[in-house]
């Protein structure tokens, strides 16, 4: 083994790649295996509970022949691996192999399973995009009217306290000359009328608006 070479029974080949025809030949004695057995062995943990029907694969973007072959290869290393018992060095050797198919395998359905979801995936990143482009106006209205109903609460609150506090100097005022004039106050003090706080909800015939930190709309 040189230059990342190996030699098998059939000669010379890249480690990397493996003997093109020791690997076919593995794959086909592990259909074989699966062929003889009447049915599909289901391992632990593994969800293959039978192989791809033709229903099957009318879920998939059309009817990929890849895709079948790599089901089918999948099954028959299964079931080569529930049979294989590893007494000695030549097993370990098979077993290694069988793993080298099974990774470059497993890399395969990766990929075509990539080309089947990549596609899906701009497809939702794109309307995720444009969605945030088309809730821009409605979400900009949203925070305008929060921004102007916050203001109008602060204001009426404004409000609200210096009427409270112009009756609280007029009631100090009169209790000062009543001081003054016998601790009688002469005639009735002009209180001006503290307005009502806004209802914490305001309810309309399309709905309800609460006014909280958090905000809630309510359609009925």
């Amino acid at each position: 083994m040189t230059d990342g070479k190996g030699t098998c029974k059939h000669g010379e080949f890249v480690l990397v790649d493996g003997c093109p025809q020791c690997i076919e030949e593995r794959l086909s004695a592990a259909s074989e295996i699966e062929a003889n057995e009447g049915e599909v062995v289901k391992a632990d943990g593994i969800p293959i509970t039978e192989p791809l029907t033709e229903t099957t694969l009318a879920t998939l973007p059309g009817s990929d022949l890849d895709v079948v072959g790599y089901h089918q290869q999948a099954l028959g290393l299964q079931a080569f691996a529930e049979k294989m018992v590893i007494t000695d060095v030549d097993d370990v050797k098979r077993v290694t192999d069988d793993l080298v198919i099974i990774g470059k395998l497993k890399k395969d359905m990766l990929t075509k399973k990539k080309e089947y979801t990549a596609p899906l995936r701009s497809q939702v990143d794109a309307i995720l995009d444009t969605y945030n482009i088309l809730m821009v106006p409605v979400l900009k209205a949203d925070q305008i009217y929060q921004l102007k109903m916050l203001a109008y609460l602060a204001e009426q609150k404004r409000k609200a306290e210096a009427i409270e506090q112009a009756n609280q100097m007029r009631m100090e005022a009169a209790r000062k000359e009543a001081e003054v004039s016998g601790g009688v106050i002469s005639e009735s003090v002009n209180l001006t009328e503290v307005p009502p706080e806004p209802p914490k909800t305001t309810r309309t015939n399309l709905g309800s608006v609460s006014t909280m930190d958090c905000w809630k709309y309510e359609v009925v």
